[in-house]
Order: C-alpha cells, then structure tokens, then sequence
C-alpha cells in the first residue's frame, strides 16, 4: 500500500475525528442526556447542517460550492471556542470514560470498514459505478443541481443527492480525488452510524453495555435466513450472501450491516447517520426539563425531516411522525411554553422549506400510492423478522425495575410502535415506481420501509432487552445466569451469520479475484481501469472546463439498442472524472426520467462516432452530441475496433490530440474544436 495513500487514511480521519470534538461545546448543551454529550451525534450533525448551508448556498447560486469547504473548516473553530468555559471542561474531566468508549466505537468502527475497502477497493461492481458518478459529479460542481453524470446537457433532477453532497464536501476539503475518496467516505459513514447508535442505545438502556448490545445486533447483527440455506444445503458454510438480502420473493430486504458491508454509497446508507441522531433529538423532547432547550430540539428536528427529504425521501414521513410524536407527548408531560408551541409550528414549516430548492426542480418517478392488500411467504417473513420477535418477547418476560414508566421506556415504546407501521405498511400499500403495477410493485417499498422498522424496531427492542437482562442479571442466581448468558451467546452467534457471510465474502473470497491480497491493499477505487486509463482521466477531471462533456462508449445489444447496466466499463470516464458523459447506463438514466427515443439518439451519435463510416461523418455526430472531448479507451477499441484518427472536418472543426502516439491507441483523449460562429 503506497506510503501517500496511509497518509491520506490520516488525513481524514484526524480532522473528522476533531471535528466531533470540536463541536462538542455547542452540542453539549443540546445533548446532555446521552453519555457521551453529543460528541457522536454533534459529528453527523454539524457537517449535515453545513452541507444544508452549502446546499442552500449553491441551489441559488449564490455562493458556489468551491467555496464550501472553507466553511466547513472555519465553522467549527468557531465554535471550539466554548473549550474556554471552565464548567464545560470539569463536566469533560468527569465522564472521560464514556468519551472513551465514544471515541473508541468510532475509530474502530472506521478501521474495520476502511479494512474491507482497502481489501476489495474497485468500485466496480453492483452500484458503485453510479455511486461514484454521483460522488464525483458533486465534487466537480459549483452550482447546484449538478449535471446529469450519465446524460451530459441535462441537471440531476429525479433522484436525491444530499448523501453524495455531504461526502463531496469532506473530499474537497480535504483535497482528495473522486476514486481515493470513495473509500473513505464509505467507512467513515459508517463510523458516523454506528457511533450515535451507541451513544442513543446506552442513553436508552443507561448503559454503556447496553448500547454496545444494540450496536451488536441493529448495525452489525442479521437474521435468521442463513439457517434455510444451512437446512437446504447440509453446510454451514460457505453461505450465499446475496440471499441473506432478497430473503422475501419479488423484494429487497436490506439490513444494516449488509449495507455497510457491500460499500455502496446509496442514498439509504448515507441516510442511516441521519436517522440515529434525528432519534436523538426526538428523544431529547422526552428529557429536556429546560422550556429553551425543547424549543431548539424541536426546531432542530423540523430541519432533520427536511434533510430526509433531501438524503432518502422515503425516510421523511415515518421519522417525522417519530419527532410529531415525541412533540406531542412532551406537551403533555412537560411544562409546555408559548415559545415552545411556536417553535413546533416553526419546525412544521420549517421541514419542507429546508428542501425547497430541490423540490422545485424535483421530477419524481413515484406516480402516487396503491392499495394492495399483500401477504409476504410467512416462512420467509418469520426467517427475516423472527429475532426480532422473539428478543422482543424475552424481554417483555424479565422485570424492568421500573415503577413508573422512565423517559427512555416511553421512548422505547415510541420506536417500537413508529417500527410496527413501518414493518406493516407494505402489507396494504406501495408507492408506484419504475416497476408499475407488476410482479415487482412491493421491492422498493419493502426494501425502504423494512429498513426503516429494521432501525427503530431494532433499537426499540434491543434497548429495552438489554436493560431489563441487566436488571434482572443483579439479582439472579448462578444456574440461571448461566443458561441465560448461554442462551444470549448462541442467538448472537446466529444473527451474526449472515453478516459475517457478507463480510468474509466482500473482504476474503472477492479479494484474491480482483488480485489483492493482504499485501495489496488499496484505496483506489479504479484499479480495474489500470493506470494509464486512470491517468488520462484525472487528466480529464483537473482540466476540463466546467461546463464541458465527454463522449465514451455504451453497449449496444445485437439490434443497437443501448445496454450496459451494471457494467464497470461503461460510463468510467464520466464515473471517475465527474465531466458528464452523452450517454451512461441507459436504463438508469432512463429511471432517472430520461426518455428512451433521446437515450437511443444519443447511442447512435456515438455509434457514428466511433465506428462511423468516415471522420466527416463522426465530426457530424460529434457536433449533434454537444460534447467536448472524445474518449478513447479500453473498451472503446474492443467495442468498436480501430477508431477513426479524427482530425480535420468542414469549416476547420478539429479534433486535438493530448497523447501523441501514432497511430492512435488506447488509451487517448482528443478534443473537440469548434468553428468559431460568424455573426
């Protein structure tokens, strides 16, 4: 591994781990509650909130995202100069060890996804490709909404990008290229998650253990679906890890650690540090005593159900009914002031106004919600939800210790209630998408909702498990506590199995194939591409104008219609350099609201571009295609053979070469002249 790239490892997550820390003299005062302060939950949201201020900052082009990361330094600064309040530093001194464990989830956490990148690093498979798209279009852009990636001319308008924002920001900031920054972005958000998952399960379980727990089982715990393939096969290993998330037919079901552990940068995963520290601000409405800090909670999550809306707008309903909820039940329980009833119509306002500038521009391929009373395979649904159920149960049978009901047992039962709509909604309804009315009508519905129930079930009940064993554990006797622990140890011994199939398949078995072995890790997420490609492509990046867009070939089948989905090869350049391509995965940028005559408009400019007929007939449809630079690759030369050597067309339009080889060769970038227009 490079000595550069083990330095770029510290570069990152030094000034993210300080910014936690930084930041801790504001967030204090809104989280004293958890164990560690907001220490966690002061990370996500400080760089939510100042990616929402370069959001707003770009999507009226007033401030150019160039700029953002300025801010995004400077701010917290700022704010660490509350580190001057000696109060502030005694209560520090006092709960170290919770700031300990705080510190020591992240980092560790990081280590063991950076662990898993730097074993399997292409972004190559899957997703990864649009993700890296995404993450590369952002941070080339200065004004928001960027361009389409994969359909150069049109803005990116029909799918959320705050997700690949918030990363974009970190990278320029720290001054890092699109195919390094990948893998670190990746686990850092993980370390983001997971850390606010313990710091709001210990606050709940008033434990530290206890939150140690519901990391165990919400973020890096499964199911019960490997024991069907244990049963079918005879084996306990090696399992099918793909299996493990479509375990319900015609559905998606996703699970957190298998989220984390396939290293998409999906709007879901970036969505996931997000949704924990908005349940602490929802839970924060249960304690706070104080009329002022309820006000500021409240409009705090008003402004989170607006970044859903802007990360994973599938996440803004359910968690908004979470927040209105905890809203409700503290005007009645706590002393409730004027101010804080206008703070909370505020905060009404407030959630879709923080995402106005991309709701007006929005174009949603959702088309309404359908009834449709639909009942899963019950097997199926027993494999995926049965831990949960069953943890649930054992834990209604131990005592809570409780006399009254506590604000985080209130709480608790708040999660697990929003958990049950988000688990049955898609027995009776689905939201309408690109799959229609047919057989694969309930995939995204399930896939989302279930995602959801997944995190507020998950640490509703693991939560309150973990607090009633520990109550009950003080006052049991040895036989007991030993099959109980028994117990404990096999049922986390199961769960883990599926994602420990996807760790050690993602990390172990896929490693040796793309040939990194424990002495190749990488972060470059374009080492499919080899060097010299890469080369020509940061080339592309650092110096293509704003504004300018590239050609590259896309896969046509045996009729030229254009395919090429799910291909590494196909829509690279644009990937990896962030300068928009004519034409990328034409079935994505068709769900993306494209229509399929321009996607086929755009195939056939390029089939004439590169294995036209003549140069005067490629210079033509280069003209059509509106694009600047001409790529000539790898995939472009096996697709079409030999590429026409395009110099001199009518009117003196040229096409410059900036590798001079003779002949042309992969691979190569030429650029496109145009002839200066007469008036």
């Amino acid at each position: 591994m490079p000595f550069s790239e083990i330095a770029l490892i510290f570069r990152w997550i030094l000034p993210l781990w300080a910014l936690g820390w930084l930041v801790l003299p504001l967030w204090s005062r809104l989280f004293p509650f958890l164990p560690d302060k907001g220490l966690a939950a002061g990370r996500v949201a400080a760089l939510a909130l100042l990616s929402l201020a370069a959001f707003w900052g770009a999507a009226t082009h007033l401030v150019p995202l160039s700029v953002a990361p300025f801010f995004l330094i400077a701010a917290p600064l700022g704010i660490a100069t509350g580190w001057k309040n000696t109060a502030f530093r005694t209560q520090i001194s006092r709960n170290w060890r919770r700031f300990l464990v705080s510190d020591a989830v992240f980092l560790l956490v990081f280590g063991l996804f950076l662990w898993v990148r730097l074993r399997n690093p292409n972004a190559a498979d899957l997703e990864k490709p649009m993700d890296m798209a995404l993450l590369s279009a952002a941070m080339r852009a200065d004004f928001l909404p960027f361009q389409n990636p994969w359909l150069a001319g049109e803005a990116f308008t029909n799918y959320y990008y705050f997700g690949p924002l918030m990363a974009a920001l970190v990278a320029r900031a720290l001054q890092t290229p699109p195919y390094l920054a990948y893998n670190l972005a990746q686990p850092l958000f993980c370390a983001l998650f997971v850390s606010v998952l313990w710091s709001v399960g210990a606050a709940l379980g008033k434990s530290s253990k206890v939150g140690l727990f519901v990391v165990s089982l919400v973020a890096l715990g499964g199911h019960f679906e490997p024991l069907r393939q244990i049963a079918q096969s005879g084996q306990i290993w090696p399992l099918d890890w793909w299996k493990t998330s479509r375990v319900i037919e015609n559905t998606i079901n996703e699970y957190p650690a298998f989220t984390l552990l396939v290293g998409d940068l999906h709007a879901h995963f970036y969505a996931l540090s997000l949704a924990v520290t908005h349940f602490c601000l929802c839970f924060g409405l249960l304690k706070a005593d104080s009329a002022r800090l309820r006000s500021v909670l409240l409009l705090s999550g008003g402004v989170f159900v607006g970044l859903f809306a802007l990360t994973n707008t599938w996440d803004a309903p359910l968690y908004g009914l979470l927040w209105l909820g905890c809203a409700l039940w503290s005007r009645r329980s706590r002393p409730w002031t004027a101010r804080n009833s206008q703070a909370m119509v505020t905060a009404i306002i407030l959630a879709p106004l923080v995402a106005l500038p991309y709701f007006l521009k929005f174009k949603s391929q959702v088309s309404g919600v359908a009834f449709d009373f639909w009942v899963p395979d019950l097997a199926s649904f027993a494999l995926l939800w049965g831990s949960w159920w069953m943890l649930g149960f054992w834990a209604l049978l131990m005592p809570s210790g409780e006399k009254e009901p506590s604000s985080e047992a209130i709480f608790r039962g708040f999660l697990m209630a929003i958990g049950v709509v988000a688990l049955l909604f898609p027995f009776g309804f689905y939201l309408r998408g690109y799959f229609g009315d047919g057989d694969l009508r309930h995939q995204d519905t399930v896939f989302k909702f279930g995602l959801q129930a997944w995190l507020l079930l998950g640490i509703g009940i693991a939560a309150e498990a973990g607090f009633r064993f520990r109550h009950w554990w003080k006052s049991a006797i040895g036989p007991f506590k030993f099959a109980s622990a028994t117990t404990v140890l096999a049922f986390l011994a199961v769960v883990s199995l599926a994602p420990l199939c996807v760790g050690w398949t993602r990390a172990v078995r896929d490693a040796p194939r793309n040939g990194f072995g424990p002495m190749g890790l990488s972060l470059n997420a374009a080492r499919h591409l080899g060097d010299e490609e890469l080369e020509r492509i940061e080339w592309l990046r650092r110096n293509a104008p704003s504004g300018d867009s590239v050609v590259e070939a896309v896969a046509t089948d045996p009729k030229g219609q254009p395919i090429g989905d799910y291909d590494a090869s196909s829509g690279r350049v644009a990937a990896f350099s962030g300068v928009p391509s004519v034409l990328g995965w034409p079935q994505h940028v068709w769900m993306w609201g494209a229509s399929w005559d321009d996607i086929n408009r755009r195939a056939a400019l390029l089939k004439e571009i590169y294995g036209g007929s003549n140069p005067q007939a490629g210079l033509e449809a280069l003209r059509k295609s509106g694009a600047d630079w001409v790529f000539v690759g790898a995939r472009e030369w096996g697709q079409y053979g030999p590429v026409p050597n395009l110099e001199i067309g009518e009117n003196g339009v040229s096409v410059a070469r900036h590798w001079e080889d003779s002949p042309l060769h992969p691979p190569d970038i030429l650029r496109f002249e145009r002839p200066i227009e007469s008036n």
